[in-house]
């Protein structure tokens, strides 16, 4: 439940895809409150499963790329949109490699 991208908190670029944390999610009151908790709990997993290796602490769902790069500060590359949105990504490559000129 914590992690479900049903709950306005998480969102999923498509079915069995990388979270991200959702726009939407302001409208929730005390949704930085939501954020920290989830992160104290992510946080132990991983505290825990280099603790106790033995332990099957892992998630059923995967975070994506930009998010635990901006969590790492790791710069963001435009291929960090690939897994949020793929059609995106590519148009913005379009763009870019074929300058429109006027």
């Amino acid at each position: 439940i914590l992690f479900d991208p049903n709950s306005l908190f998480f969102k999923q670029a498509s079915p069995k895809g990388p979270l991200y944390p959702s726009p939407d999610s302001q409208v929730v009151p005390y949704n930085l409150t939501y954020f920290e908790f989830a992160g104290i709990v992510l946080a132990n997993v991983v505290l825990l499963s280099s603790k106790f290796p033995d332990l099957d602490l892992r998630l059923k769902q995967s975070f994506s790329s930009h998010l635990l790069k901006l969590i790492l500060g790791h710069t963001l590359q435009v291929t960090d949109l690939i897994a949020l949105n793929n059609k995106y990504y590519e148009s913005l490559i379009s763009l870019i490699e074929n300058p429109i000129e006027g």
